[in-house]
């Protein structure tokens, strides 16, 4: 993470020195996922996952607290050793099931912010949630956001 950080502070002087305009843009990325078009499958797939998922975890929950003060019986520890195993298990099922759906939405989602950037003149595009939790964005004007953009970009027919 430093070394990013570092790299990121050698590199913007530079590219604000570059003959080229180098304009940078926005998105709210979790915004421009749940407004894909499959996105409603993958959320049901998820709900799906997560209901499946929530016998094991009402099971998990008490027996971690026991397991993490140190006050778990061996037969305790043993049980929810079990149970972590096979909630990873059942994730790894439902994340494979996912996948598919994931690269589709992801592979669009590229594709609409290459062409709304490309349009706009910007080369580079940073997702404004993460940006700002890392600290790397202190101020971003409304222009910059290109959101909506990229939302009208994905619903328009192919």
């Amino acid at each position: 993470m430093r070394f990013f950080l570092v790299l990121l502070f050698v590199l913007l002087p530079s590219l604000a020195q570059s003959p080229l305009p180098c304009r940078v843009g926005f998105l709210h990325l979790q915004e421009a996922i749940r407004g894909h078009p499959d996105y409603p499958r993958l959320a049901e797939l998820q709900a799906k996952a997560n209901a499946e998922a929530a016998p094991l975890m009402e099971r998990l929950r008490p027996l971690e607290e026991r397991v993490l003060s140190g006050q778990a019986s061996a037969k305790e520890r043993q049980e929810w050793e079990s149970l972590r195993n096979a909630l990873a298990a059942l994730q790894a099922r439902w994340q494979e099931r996912m996948a598919p759906l994931l690269r589709v939405i992801e592979e669009a989602l590229n594709q609409a912010v290459a062409r709304v950037a490309r349009q706009r003149g910007l080369c580079l595009v940073f997702s404004l949630e993460r940006a700002t939790e890392l600290g790397l964005l202190v101020y971003a004007d409304s222009q910059a956001v290109i959101t909506e953009a990229v939302l009208e970009e994905l619903r328009r027919p192919k």
